[in-house]
């Protein structure tokens, strides 16, 4: 979970490691390399087939949609009607 907090801090702060590491007990220099080390592990660049397919298999299994071949235009018309939220 200090991973998730530490982009999270990142994301609000930017590189302000001094800020960071107030926030997180750490020092700036230990949030920095964690950061960074961290960053590797991501996979960046266009999304595969496989990647958008399970997204979109997550989306439905956390909205609760029974229909199993929905594309990402139906399940926003989803979310629309049904007045609901992706929660993130």
């Amino acid at each position: 979970h200090e991973v998730e907090k530490l982009f999270q801090l990142v994301e609000l702060h930017g590189n302000q490691w001094s800020t960071i590491q107030d926030m997180l007990g750490r020092s700036a220099v230990d949030c920095r390399w964690k950061f960074e080390d961290a960053q590797k592990s991501y996979e960046t660049g266009p999304w595969s087939s496989e990647s958008v397919k399970l997204l979109l298999k997550s989306v439905r299994q956390l909205l609760q949609i029974s229909k199993q071949e929905m594309d990402v235009r139906e399940i926003n018309e989803w979310t629309l009607w049904h007045d609901m939220k992706i929660p993130w």
